[in-house]
């Protein structure tokens, strides 16, 4: 709809961008990973309960179209 406000149409894509800083918290959750493994393997397998929740992911794309 911006396209259309100054009576122009949208074309082909002329650069994407792809944004790398939302990539560190996976290492942080492969940190913890790792901590979360070491820690059931010192403990009983009767004790060991898996805690599951729920993640938000975030991703963002720039692009940038040609106007005709």
């Amino acid at each position: 709809y911006l396209a259309e406000a100054i009576d122009e149409k949208v074309g082909e894509a002329i650069t994407i961008n792809e944004p790398t800083e939302y990539f560190t918290p996976m290492i942080y959750n492969m940190k913890a990973n790792a901590m979360l493994r070491n820690e059931a393997q010192t403990a009983d397998a009767e004790e060991t309960m898996v805690d599951f929740k729920k993640i938000k992911l975030k991703y963002d794309v720039t692009v940038t179209f040609a106007l005709k």
